[in-house]
């Protein structure tokens, strides 16, 4: 139960920073407001803890960050230099 507790927080957290963002006179980037809640959130007098694996940090955040990189890079690009790669005397650089 104590886990569900600590996921409703952060979620909570995170959708209160980007309304809370929105209605701030001064325009601060979204993670660095993130990251300044979770260090209050992290604050030992709150008692919230999370334990850090760095095997699951790999398994779920890595592989949907290289698959959006892959998603967004230039395809047209990517085939020119495929192309060039395999018939180098085929392409005139």
């Amino acid at each position: 139960m104590e886990i569900v507790f600590t996921v409703l927080i952060l979620l909570l957290a995170v959708a209160l920073s980007g309304l809370g963002l929105s209605q701030f006179p001064v325009k601060l980037p979204l993670p660095l407001v993130q990251i300044a809640i979770g260090a209050a959130l992290a604050w030992h007098g709150f008692g919230l803890h999370v334990t850090f694996y760095p095997e699951l940090f790999i398994l779920l955040f890595i592989p949907p960050l290289l698959f959006a990189d892959g998603w967004r890079i230039p395809k047209r690009e990517l085939l020119l230099y495929l192309i060039c790669s395999a018939a180098p005397f085929s392409c005139s650089r």
